[in-house]
């Protein structure tokens, strides 16, 4: 899978598969229907700069809604959850 990291050299694949983790999505189904949309959300974990909230609050039990409401790419992946 082009673009998403299987080992731990770099956390921003790895937030953004978490995060599409929680919206039930995953990287292997978003890339075969629409690679672009990957390549930008993997573009924009990458210059976030919330990480080490994001990093936070996937690894807590009980997320914070302010970091999901600051993710830049949240609206692109509730329009892709949407769209399943």
């Amino acid at each position: 899978m082009a673009g998403f990291a299987t080992e731990r050299t770099s956390s921003e694949p790895l937030l953004l598969n978490d995060r599409l983790a929680l919206f039930g999505l995953t990287p292997a189904s978003i890339e075969n229907a629409r690679p672009t949309t990957v390549q930008g959300l993997r573009a924009v974990c990458v210059s976030c700069s919330l990480k080490a909230r994001c990093r936070d609050d996937l690894a807590s039990e009980q997320r914070s809604a302010d970091v999901a409401a600051n993710c830049p790419n949240e609206p692109t992946l509730q329009k892709l959850r949407s769209a399943q």
